[in-house]
């Protein structure tokens, strides 16, 4: 009987998104107009149900204009993201506001961790320029 109860407190309790959450995500794609986003928990007790993906406008990336996603946003970057709508389809997200955006991120050409203090980012390594809306963790 001890074992069952200890093997149903460690399964991982459901979290529901809902509008108004700040989540942190992993980006699977980016286009011009979209970045797909895979939302993420940091509570390893937690499970993100029902639906795990969300979808970055480039319009709502930042106030300033953006042509491409991508001019911000890069695949593998990790965003901390604002729920601003739910529908059949997933998650709608934002990082228009202070604090939200990109929290961790690779240099697209050698793979390196950037540091992200500034809007204008160099890579240490490679010494490539790469422009990301940086967030807060």
């Amino acid at each position: 009987m001890n074992q069952e109860k200890k093997i149903i407190e460690n399964i991982p309790k459901k979290k529901i998104i809902k509008e108004g959450d700040i989540v942190f995500g992993k980006v699977l794609n980016v286009t011009d107009k979209i970045a797909i986003i895979e939302l993420q928990t940091t509570n390893k007790n937690q499970v993100l149900t029902p639906s795990t993906t969300a979808i970055l406008f480039v319009s709502n990336i930042t106030n300033e204009y953006v042509e491409k996603a991508s001019d911000l946003i890069k695949k593998d970057d990790i965003v901390k993201v604002l729920i601003t709508e739910k529908d059949k389809y997933g998650y709608k997200v934002t990082t228009n506001n202070d604090g939200l955006g990109v929290v961790k991120a690779n240099c697209f050409k050698c793979k390196k961790p950037l540091n992200l203090n500034t809007t204008q980012i160099k890579c240490l390594y490679c010494k490539t320029l790469q422009p990301r809306k940086v967030g807060k963790m």
